[in-house]
C-alpha cells in the first residue's frame, strides 16, 4: 500500500494555483505601498542600493530566529567584502522567551567580549540586522510589530530596538560603537548581494523563517514622507511570510493551533524550516495512528520521537536503492524495523511538504520581478540565504522549475545566487551606507 491519494491531493500547488497566488500578491503589494492594511508588511527599509563603492571596516550584529552573530568587516571599495573577524552562538532559550532587557544585554555583552578579544578600540559604525518585522522611522530606528519565529522575549514589542541597544550597549561599558543602521536579514542579504553585483533585484531568506525584499522606485510608494523621496528607490521589506492568501489543509490548521500565535504569518508556516518538520511529523504521525505506516510494531516510537526540518533533507537525499540511509534514521529514531514501503511512504511526505514550499516561494519571486519587469525580459539576481537553502537538495531545482512553469519563455533571465552570511555582511554595508 503506497501513500493515500487525499494526503497527496491535500499537497498540491499546482500552475493554476501559483498563477492565482501571484495575482493576490501582487495585489497586496500594490495595497500595500499605498498604506491598506494588508496581510504583508511591506515595510520601508529607508535604505538604497551599494553603489559598490562603500569603503571601511564595520561592525554588524545578526540577530535572527535561532543564533547570533557579530561580524568584523572590511569593505574594500571595489566591490569585495572580507570577514576579517567573526563570532556567532546559539540564543539560549530563557533569552529566546524571557525579558527583552536580558535579551539585549546579553547581545551587548557578546559584543563588548568581541571587541575585546580582537583588540578593536577605534570608534566603529554597526549594523543591526534585526530579522523580525519593524516598522522604520530612519535609517537607524525602527519599532517592533511583532516577534515571529517563535520568539516571545517579553517588553519588546512596540519598542525601538535601535534605542533598546543602544541603551544596553551603554549599560555594558561599550563606548567606540555607534548604532548607525537598522536593517531586515533580508534587506542585508540583498545589500550583501548587490555591493558585488550590479543586477542583484532581490532578496531571499529561506531559512528558519522566510522573507523577500526588492528595490521600489519611490515615486511608487504611497505613504513615504516628501523628505525621504530624494532615494530614486528604497529597498521594500515584504515580510512575505505574514502573506494569507493561501488556501490551508487540515494539517497545515492543525499545526498552526500548536504554534505560539495561531492564525498568523501563514506563508512562513507552510515554508519556513522552522515549520516544516512539524508539518511532516503531523501527517506521518496520523498515518501510523491509522496502522498505514510501521505496522510492524515499532510505530510508538516514531510518535514519541521528534522530527526537525533537517531530517527532510537527510530522508529526501537518500537515492539508494533500499532507502538504507532512510533506514539508519529510522533506527536512530528507534524504529529498528521498517518496509521499503514505510521507507518510501516517509520520503513521498517528506517529498510533498518541500515540494509544496518550494514552489510557494517560487510563486512569490515571481510576483515580485514580474512586478518589477512585467515581461522579465532582463537578467535578475535572486540572493538567497537560509539553510533551507542552502541544505535541502532540491529546493533549489524545484523552485526554478515551478519558474519555468510559470515563466516558460524567460525563467532563464532569474538566477539564484547563495549570499552565505550575507545578513551579516549586509548589515556592515548598511552602516556604510548611512554614512553617505
Amino acid at each position: 500500500m503506497g501513500l493515500p491519494k487525499d494526503i497527496e491531493k491535500n499537497f498540491v500547488f499546482d500552475l493554476p494555483e501559483m498563477k492565482k497566488m501571484i495575482r493576490d500578491f501582487q495585489g497586496q503589494m500594490e495595497n500595500g505601498l499605498k498604506g491598506e492594511q494588508v496581510s504583508m508588511g511591506m515595510l520601508p527599509s529607508f535604505v538604497s542600493r551599494p553603489r559598490g563603492t562603500e569603503k571601511g571596516d564595520f561592525l554588524a550584529l545578526d540577530l535572527g530566529g535561532t543564533n547570533f552573530r557579530v561580524l568584523d568587516v572590511r569593505l574594500s571599495g571595489v566591490r569585495e567584502i572580507e570577514v576579517r573577524n567573526s563570532f556567532a552562538v546559539r540564543m539560549p532559550e530563557h533569552l529566546r522567551h524571557g525579558a527583552g532587557r536580558e535579551l539585549f544585554s546579553f547581545i551587548a555583552g557578546t559584543l563588548k567580549d568581541f571587541l575585546s578579544k580582537n583588540n578593536i578600540r577605534s570608534l566603529r559604525r554597526l549594523g543591526f540586522v534585526f530579522s523580525f518585522p519593524v516598522q522604520k522611522t530612519a535609517p537607524d530606528s525602527g519599532t517592533l510589530l511583532s516577534w515571529t519565529k517563535d520568539l516571545t522575549a517579553s517588553g519588546v514589542v512596540g519598542r525601538d530596538v535601535s534605542e533598546l541597544l543602544r541603551r544596553a550597549l551603554e549599560e555594558n561599558g561599550v563606548e567606540n560603537v555607534r548604532v548607525s543602521a537598522l536593517v531586515n536579514d533580508t534587506v542585508a542579504t540583498f545589500l550583501s548581494a548587490a555591493y558585488r553585483h550590479n543586477d542583484a533585484d532581490m532578496g531571499l531568506i529561506l531559512g528558519t523563517g522566510t522573507n523577500a525584499c526588492y528595490p521600489e522606485n519611490t515615486e511608487r510608494i504611497g505613504y513615504l514622507e516628501n523628505k525621504y523621496r530624494y532615494f530614486p528607490e528604497m529597498i521594500i521589506n515584504t515580510e512575505w511570510g505574514g502573506f494569507a492568501s493561501l488556501a490551508r489543509n487540515d494539517f497545515d490548521r492543525r499545526l498552526d493551533e500548536n504554534t505560539s500565535r495561531p492564525g498568523e504569518q501563514t506563508l512562513e508556516k507552510m515554508v519556513s524550516g522552522l515549520y516544516l518538520g512539524g508539518l511532516v511529523k503531523i501527517v506521518l504521525d496520523e498515518l501510523v495512528r491509522k496502522q498505514e505506516l510501521f505496522k510492524g510494531g515499532d510505530g510508538d516510537a516514531f510518535l514519541a520521537a521528534e522530527f526537525e526540518t533537517e531530517d527532510i533533507s537527510r530522508i529526501e537525499a537518500d537515492c539508494s536503492e533500499k532507502l538504507s540511509g532512510v533506514d539508519d534514521f529510522l533506527r536512530e529514531k528507534g524504529v529498528l524495523f521498517s518496509t521499503h514501503a514505510d521507507r518510501e511512504i516517509l520520503k513521498k511526505v517528506c517529498a510533498l511538504v518541500s515540494k509544496r514550499a518550494a514552489r510557494i516561494s517560487a510563486a512569490g519571486v515571481g510576483a515580485i520581478l514580474s512586478r518589477m519587469d512585467p515581461g522579465l525580459k532582463n537578467r535578475h539576481v535572486v540572493a538567497v540565504d537560509g539553510a533551507l537553502y542552502r541544505h535541502h537538495p532540491w529546493f533549489g531545482p524545484r523552485m526554478q522549475d515551478a519558474l519555468r512553469e510559470l515563466f516558460p519563455a524567460s525563467s532563464g533571465n532569474i538566477d539564484f545566487v547563495q549570499a552565505k552570511d550575507g545578513s551579516g555582511t549586509g548589515g556592515a554595508i548598511a552602516a556604510a551606507i548611512s554614512g553617505r
